[in-house]
């Protein structure tokens, strides 16, 4: 995984979402504890996201990337803490009522309404967008393909109508579970391409729950490693490649 190369990211000078200044804080997860009986899933998580930021959240299977963000976007309540939008506390808040305060995502295996249409199940989804279903459907790549049944859709496209049914409800916060999983190094690329466009064009915040890491790469620089549920490592991507706890995790010895 870790020799593994993308293009990458462009720079905090060039790349159009940069990085919001302090006090410019979006999402807060403040000491987030789930249990799930006996099993510690996430221990005293901490994340902080500014509005415009995207922040790679990074870890092996089992390390509790799924449940940060299954805490964040209401499927589950945290057992301690708290998750704050905007300086307002939404933990234990149920997902319609997020997506209504602009907290959004996608999910790693998309579950489309596949007897509808592309467009049909953008309608079931709609709330607050500021663009039409058209111009959200050309910008993932489903230009044209409004009409097609989304059980006739490739695995891949399947997955940007997942990305779409999210935009559509106007998030000012999406969470990326693992959008990449599966998909070729093209199809990688143009997600890529995608995902940066959402914070430069739309303003949209990003929390990128990746494992690629090669992938990841192209969208930020700033990543946050969890192992075990608790976070062991929050800093620039270079460093956490370079550094050893994150390289033993990943790779072992």
């Amino acid at each position: 995984m870790f020799a593994e190369q993308a293009p990458s990211a462009p720079s905090a000078e060039t790349r159009p979402p940069g990085e919001a200044g302090p006090g410019n804080e979006l999402l807060v997860v403040d000491g987030v504890t789930k249990l799930f009986g006996p099993l510690r899933a996430l221990d005293e998580v901490s994340l902080r996201v500014n509005s415009g930021e995207v922040l790679g959240l990074v870890g092996p299977n089992g390390s509790g990337k799924t449940t940060v963000i299954n805490v964040i976007s209401g499927l589950l309540e945290p057992t301690s803490g708290e998750v704050r939008l905007n300086g307002q506390r939404v933990s234990g808040l149920a997902p319609h009522r997020l997506a209504r305060k602009g907290i959004n995502r996608t999910f790693q295996i998309p579950k489309p309404f596949p007897e509808l249409t592309v467009s049909e199940n953008l309608k079931v989804a709609v709330h607050a967008s500021r663009l039409a279903d058209a111009e959200i459907l050309e910008l993932v790549g489903l230009g044209g393909g409004a009409e097609r049944l989304a059980s006739e859709l490739t695995a891949s496209d399947q997955k940007r109508l997942d990305l779409a049914r999210a935009l559509v409800t106007g998030p000012r916060l999406l969470l990326v579970d693992e959008l990449g999983a599966g998909l070729s190094k093209s199809e990688l690329d143009e997600l890529a391409v995608i995902l940066r466009r959402l914070v430069a064009e739309l303003g949209i915040t990003l929390l990128v729950v990746e494992h690629l890491l090669g992938f990841l790469e192209q969208v930020t620089d700033k990543v946050t490693v969890l192992n075990a549920g608790a976070i062991i490592f929050s800093g620039v991507l270079s460093e956490a490649l370079a550094d050893p706890t994150v390289i033993k995790v990943f790779i072992g010895e």
